[in-house]
Order: structure tokens, then sequence, then C-alpha cells
């Protein structure tokens, strides 16, 4: 199964999760578990190259854009980060995409661990009307030899479903455009302000000035 496609339940990649009702978007306070998800930036556009575009925070976006119910979603990576202060350390953060619609399979698109960032891929999905675009932020832990071969996906860590919503749950409204999802890797990583920060481009690379924190961007956009 291409990676790049993902509008059916089985393949590489795929695994079962339920998400709950209560865990939609990230419960930053929740006492009992660490959030690995700390915050979520948009921009409309990539920036023009050499020339950076402003961020702002994506709790700020006032509707959602309803044409993805008809014509899905297409999400790109378009670059990520680790924070130079994990560079090398064994353990690390992802992000995964799942679909509700058909049981909750789950697509691990993006992780950062050890030495190894995952690449630019891209992937479609269809976008449910009572919900959104759902993603899950997550810890992961070095794989062992013994286990890189186990039909058993890896036990999830501090799970943080969150949703690019369309109004009917909570999280960041779905538009067309630059989300920059911000991650942690210990409770000592915050957050302040995504008007401190903006998407640089050079030479065909994104970035985030400034970052000190694990991000990927992903490029939102209609499938069809």
């Amino acid at each position: 199964m291409d990676r790049r496609r993902f509008l059916t339940t089985t393949g590489i990649g795929l695994t079962a999760l339920a998400l709950t009702p209560k865990g939609v978007f990230a419960a930053s306070g929740s006492p009992s578990s660490f959030v690995p998800l700390m915050s979520i930036g948009f921009a409309p556009v990539l920036p023009a190259e050499g020339t950076s575009a402003r961020l702002s925070d994506a709790g700020s976006l006032l509707l959602p854009d309803p044409a993805f119910i008809s014509r899905g979603a297409r999400v790109s990576v378009v670059g990520s980060a680790r924070a130079a202060k994990y560079s090398g350390g064994t353990d690390g953060v992802a992000v995964d995409a799942a679909m509700p619609a058909y049981g909750n399979p789950r697509f691990r698109f993006w992780s950062a661990a050890g030495d190894s960032v995952s690449g630019k891929l891209g992937f479609t999905l269809p976008v449910p009307a009572t919900s959104g675009i759902n993603l899950v932020a997550r810890r992961v832990k070095q794989t062992a030899k013994k286990d890189e071969t186990s039909a058993t996906p890896p036990a999830d860590i501090d799970p943080a479903p969150f949703t690019l919503s369309l109004g009917g749950v909570a999280g960041p409204k779905l538009q067309r455009g630059i989300y920059v999802v911000a991650l942690r890797e210990s409770a000592g990583d915050t957050f302040s302000n995504w008007s401190r920060f903006s998407i640089a481009s050079n030479s065909g690379t994104y970035s985030v000035a400034g970052a000190d924190f694990d991000w990927v961007m992903l490029k939102i956009d209609y499938a069809k």
C-alpha cells in the first residue's frame, strides 16, 4: 500500500485506536499524564523564497471550511525539526492521523526520535462533518530490534488526540493553509506566543525561525 494514500483501513502504518469523546483535543490540564502537544500555529500560505510568514495561534481562526466534507483533505509534511537539546536522544515524539469513520485506524506518518526525523510525505483522507481532521500527538520510546518485526504495534505513551475542527468538536478550525504543531519531549518544555515565530523559506526548505522546540509543519489542502 502506498503510504501517500490513506483512503482504506488496511496497510502498513495503520493501527487501531479508539478516540474517546473527551479526548478530541489535547487535555493539557490532566494531572495524571504528560501531554506532548504544546500548541498549534497557523499561516495562510507558505512564504516565497527568501522571505518569511508570521505565525499566529491556530486557535484564533474563526470559521472552518465546510468544503473539506465533500472534497476530502490532502495533508503534506513540508518541514519538521527536533529541538537541538534533544538531538540524539533515544526517545522522542510523533504525530499520527486517525480515521473515526473507519473505526479509528491510525496512520503513523511523522516522528522524531534518536538521530532520525521523518521526511516529507503526503496523504489524503476523508473529513467527517462531525469532527474534521483527527490527529494524535504522542511520545515514543526507542524500538528494540526484536520489536521491529513484531505484528503488534508499539504501545502508545501519553497520547494526546486533537482535531483540526469543522466546528462540531473542540480544536483549531480547519482551513486551507499551514499548521505548525509544536511538541514537548519533557515537562520543562513550555510555549509562550506564536507571534514570536515565523516560517522562513530558504532554498526550498521551510523552517520555524527561532524555534527551540520540536515541530512538524503541515500543509492542508483539498484532496480534489
